[in-house]
């Protein structure tokens, strides 16, 4: 490289995309905003660059099937707070749309660029390139302007520490034992202290993160994706990096074996590439191979948990929350409660009853800045760093001279001004408890606000395929941008639009053909008792009122779907257990993970439920996504031919008028049938399920002892004839139900779903 080129800063390639904003609105940037122009062939960001719609990067995602269809976002800034979900649509924005959304948000940057050092606060750029940034693309429309924008920056950061480097080094970090460290301990205090150790670990990714950066002297706009107990940061190629990365990943690793026993372990680890992979599709192989790389680090806990097991070490009275045996002095959970815990545990009570109301942090190693509401990682005797949590975003800011700031889920720009400021990700909604506002209600305030039985439901769910989707789903277009706004965008969903999704549902459901309204007769208006334990990048786990749980799964279900663009290789799979409050909170995790590994066992894209698995498709009654995929599963070349011959026996089956779970349970809660004739109908329907499925295992049985050589396809839609006839007779003399249900009911298209139709109405009616 020559030494006549200048490799440009991080602030001065945010300071050319806001001159771009205006350029491409057809205003002038303030007299006072300088910018210089002597490296845009390097950064390719001429003046004439053209901004314009953004397609949606899901469409470009193809496993299986792909996607037919193109979908555009609706130029956009993102709100300020509680935005709500963005939906695409396949009209394609025009050119004047473009520039009338450009021209209105910059004469509100306008405002703030007229004040010198807003023009050198970087933290204050960057923001604004992502709250006006996020729903245009800059000449290509595949990628958003901010994900571009971002990487840009990331590597002329990288690149001016040595203008000659021919290599990156791609920095990946996970924290492996998170599920143990979060979901293994006692029912005491559960809900609370569960709450409380996934913010932990949302910090303890956040420090290692501040860490790696300083250290490097790197921006954030270096940081690819941070969160979820995982990290990407693009840096130098150097043995500067390498020794940071080694030095902070033992030191993070010794500190988290004293804290929690060694459940948790940091693999941490440096990936060098070309500089050219960084906007081709071989990036796609860097991502794998750096991510590929961690899992020998990961070993290394092993090897360690087996020297611990190996080596001498004192035990004492076990912690009745936690279960660790290596602390002494015990002493009790709370003000609230007698049971005997050690310190972690303790402070992670303590914060867990101070989390709700948080709208900022400050990081800082001033012990003093707040009195009572702060965590501290020591990670030496001399190294102690305190995150300080205020309610009050004022006085946060009133601190953060003295800090690092951190506003969670905040997109108001005023809020940064004159600060080193930036937004952090959480998926916090939650019900305050009746008997103290400030704190999460309880398992047993929850289940009393369910209708019908008093359960608690835990609902886990993660995006089906993730893996590969970032692997190999882009194709030709993996490149840096590509990924950092699948990141991005898998990050906003499930951290930020899901708690507009739990608070404000109508206003964030989607409302198109495709949409199936789930929203049955119940106490209240709102589905509010619910409470986010865990929101990650690409997976979530909550706990709630029963009823509300279920209904809500189908809402994220069907808000992804349309996020997404209803591309086919894009899905979500969960599992859902109930309980009483009582039941330990550990085991209804183990529950819920067991159902969720279930739907993932029936092909993804499915819910299980009641002990029942079906697509979701299947519990929606929506007939026309399952006759499309039911066509496009015929084409899959691993299909038997025992179940294509299944799959043509059903559909030369018609479709009944009601199909599926949800088409029953809604029409018996709207007729409003009666307590008795509802206990009577639910028990002839587990009936008739359960002949069914004891008709169908000796049959199985004669089959494997090759006494019954005939086929069961039809016995399996019929037998349940019979014992359907007879309780609709019994209900038929003193209700009246209409034509298609009594027929809908008898179709063999809806026998499979009998016991989960009558768990859900007895539940509902108990």
């Amino acid at each position: 490289m020559s030494d006549s080129l200048v490799i440009p800063s991080a602030l001065k390639i945010l300071q050319h995309a806001v001159k771009l904003l205006f350029t491409n609105a057809g205003m002038s940037i303030p007299e006072n905003c300088s910018v210089e122009d002597d490296f845009t062939d390097i950064i390719s960001l001429s003046d004439n660059s053209e901004i314009k719609a953004l397609r949606v990067l899901f469409d470009r995602i193809k496993l299986d099937r792909g996607q037919s269809e193109n979908h555009y976002w609706i130029p956009r800034e993102i709100d300020n707070e509680k935005p709500n979900i963005p939906y695409p649509q396949n009209i394609q924005p025009t050119s004047e749309d473009i520039r009338k959304y450009l021209e209105t948000s910059c004469q509100e940057i306008r405002t703030l660029l007229e004040r010198d050092e807003n023009w050198q606060n970087e933290s204050l750029l960057a923001l604004i390139i992502e709250k006006y940034g996020s729903f245009i693309a800059l000449d290509d429309e595949d990628v958003a302007f901010v994900d571009l924008i971002r990487s840009t920056a990331a590597v002329s950061t990288a690149l001016t520490k040595n203008p000659d480097a021919k290599k990156l080094s791609l920095i990946v970090g996970d924290l492996s034992g998170v599920q143990k460290f979060i979901y293994t301990i006692s029912s005491a205090g559960a809900l609370k202290s569960l709450r409380a150790r996934s913010f932990y670990l949302e910090l303890v990714t956040e420090e290692i993160v501040q860490q790696l950066l300083e250290e490097l002297k790197l921006p954030r706009t270096n940081i690819i994706f941070a969160g979820a107990s995982k990290l990407y940061i693009l840096a130098t190629d150097s043995d500067k990096t390498k020794q940071a990365v080694e030095e902070i990943g033992n030191k993070f690793n010794q500190w988290l074996k004293d804290e929690f026993q060694g459940k948790v372990f940091l693999a941490l680890d440096s990936y060098e590439f070309e500089v050219a992979k960084v906007s081709n599709n071989e990036f796609a192989e860097v991502w794998s191979k750096a991510n590929k790389n961690l899992d020998g680090l990961r070993s290394q806990k092993f090897r360690q948990e087996l020297s611990d097991l190996l080596t001498p070490q004192p035990a004492y009275e076990p912690c009745k929350v936690c279960h660790r045996d290596d602390v002494e002095n015990l002493k009790p959970l709370g003000d609230d409660s007698d049971v005997e815990a050690c310190g972690i545990c303790r402070r992670l009570y303590r914060l867990g009853g101070q989390l709700r109301d948080v709208k900022a942090i400050v990081r800082s190693q001033d012990r003093t800045l707040s009195s009572k509401k702060y965590l501290q990682f020591k990670l030496s005797k001399t190294e102690i760093h305190y995150y300080h949590l205020f309610d009050d975003i004022s006085e946060a800011k009133k601190k953060a001279e003295r800090g690092k700031l951190f506003l969670i889920n905040n997109w108001n720009i005023n809020d940064y001004v004159g600060l080193d400021a930036t937004p952090l990700f959480l998926g916090n909604y939650s019900q305050k408890s009746k008997d103290d506002p400030k704190a999460f209600a309880t398992a047993e305030e929850l289940a009393k606000a369910s209708q019908g039985i008093e359960r608690v439901a835990s609902l886990r769910m993660d995006v089906d395929n993730l893996g590969k989707i970032f692997a190999t789903g882009l194709g030709e277009k993996q490149t840096l941008p590509q990924i950092a706004g699948l990141s991005r965008q898998m990050t906003y969903f499930f951290k930020v639009y899901l708690n507009s999704l739990a608070e404000d549902r109508d206003n964030n459901l989607p409302q198109n053909e495709n949409y199936t309204k789930i929203d049955l007769p119940k106490k209240g208006e709102k589905r509010d008792n619910l409470l986010f334990i865990y929101a990650g990048g690409d997976d979530l786990f909550i706990s709630g009122a029963w009823n509300e749980v279920v209904e809500f799964s189908f809402d994220v279900d069907q808000s992804f779907r349309a996020y997404t663009g209803y591309n086919p290789d894009i899905t979500i799979s969960a599992g859902i257990s109930l309980a009483v409050p009582k039941y330990p909170l550990y085991q209804a995790a183990e529950d819920s993970g067991d159902a969720e590994e279930a739907a993932k066992g029936n092909g993804r894209d499915s819910l299980t439920l009641f002990g029942e698995t079906f697509k979701w498709d299947e519990w929606l009654g929506n007939k026309e996504n399952i006759r499309v995929s039911i066509e496009q599963k015929t084409q899959m070349e691993n299909l038997s031919e025992k179940e294509k011959e299944i799959i043509d026996y059903l559909k030369a089956e018609d479709y009944p008028d009601l199909w599926g779970v949800f088409s029953f349970v809604k029409q018996l809660e709207y007729q409003k049938i009666g307590t008795d004739y509802t206990r009577n109908f639910v028990r002839n329907l587990l009936n008739t399920a359960q002949l069914q499925e004891q008709k169908l295992e000796e049959i199985e049985q004669k089959r494997r002892d090759k006494l019954y050589p005939f086929e069961d396809k039809d016995l399996k839609y019929y037998l349940h004839l019979p014992q359907i006839a007879y309780t609709l007779a019994r209900l038929e003399k003193n209700v009246k139900i209409k034509d298609d249900f009594r027929k809908s009911l008898k179709n063999p298209r809806n026998a499979p779903y009998y016991r989960a139709i009558a768990t859900w109405i007895e539940l509902l009616n108990r």
